[in-house]
């Protein structure tokens, strides 16, 4: 039961990572607290389900289009609601983003109502089993494709010419400008590489369970409790944080009880900022 539990919560982990990364990249170099993280999320999950089960199309090309969609909106929406307010108080920032949040809900159950639904994967209900370990075709599937976006963000942010340039932003935004580097381009570029992130995540989870109007809620708040774990900014702190909360939330699920697998997010992170008040790789 052990490791079928931390295989559990090593797939849930996952996604954590990956939400948490978005929002420690635009926080850390924008400035931004992105509380509309969740509606990204649950956007492409919704357009994941309209592109496979709707439209009938490849689940592999549904995500890759779903998750296209959400990274050029989350470019559109930095150059409309956020390049205004550049000099803005952070405060005003987050309240920009609270208004997003709220308008990117109700458009949805506006359009689609508020029911669950569920989007169409070609292998469900097939599994592999090793020994007393019960891991689905969706886990493999889903926990391979998390994996290769963490190699891909590695590549795009240590061996490219962008990701060498957002990362000089991030650790001195006048010294980056002063060398050429396009600060306004960058800002929307890293925006939308964000809400990237978390249409990987809302396309997978969202196929893994089900697609609502309010699944970014619980989600969006995990992510904050990774991000903070980890350390604002650190997107190292961010993968081992989500898995740290995947793992932990997995065994107190299977121990405990499930009710309390939540309690548990917001147990460990008042800890961790007890011990560590700026995260685990926070400087």
């Amino acid at each position: 039961m052990l490791a079928q539990q931390i295989v559990n919560g090593l797939t849930i982990g996952s996604f954590y990572a990956l939400m948490a990364i978005g929002l420690t990249i635009i926080f850390g170099l924008m400035d931004v607290i992105n509380f509309a993280h969740g509606e990204f999320y649950m956007l492409s999950g919704f357009l994941t389900l309209l592109f496979a089960s709707v439209f009938k199309i490849n689940w592999f090309l549904s995500v890759v289009m779903a998750v296209a969609i959400v990274f050029f909106f989350g470019q559109m929406c930095e150059k409309l609601i956020l390049k205004p307010l550049r000099d803005a108080s952070l405060l005003n920032k987050a309240l920009s983003m609270i208004g997003l949040s709220f308008f990117l809900k109700n458009l949805i159950i506006a359009s689609v109502g508020a029911r669950s639904h569920d989007v169409v994967f070609p292998q469900e209900g097939l599994s592999l089993r090793f020994g007393s370990v019960l891991v689905t075709y969706e886990q493999v599937w889903f926990m391979g494709m998390a994996f290769l976006v963490f190699i891909l963000l590695y590549v795009l942010l240590y061996w490219t010419k962008r990701g060498k340039a957002m990362r000089a932003t991030f650790q001195n935004k006048e010294a980056a400008a002063l060398m050429g580097v396009d600060i306004h381009k960058m800002y929307s570029w890293t925006f939308g590489l964000g809400c990237l992130l978390a249409a990987v995540a809302g396309s997978l989870l969202g196929t893994l369970y089900m697609v609502y109007p309010a699944m970014g809620d619980i989600v969006i708040i995990k992510s904050f409790i990774v991000a903070i774990m980890g350390g604002m900014g650190s997107i190292p702190g961010a993968i081992c944080g989500g898995f740290t909360l995947g793992v932990v939330e997995s065994l107190a699920a299977g121990y405990i009880s499930s009710e309390y697998k939540d309690v548990v997010g917001f147990l460990i992170v008042i800890v961790l900022l007890l011990v560590r008040p700026k995260g685990m790789f926070g400087k």
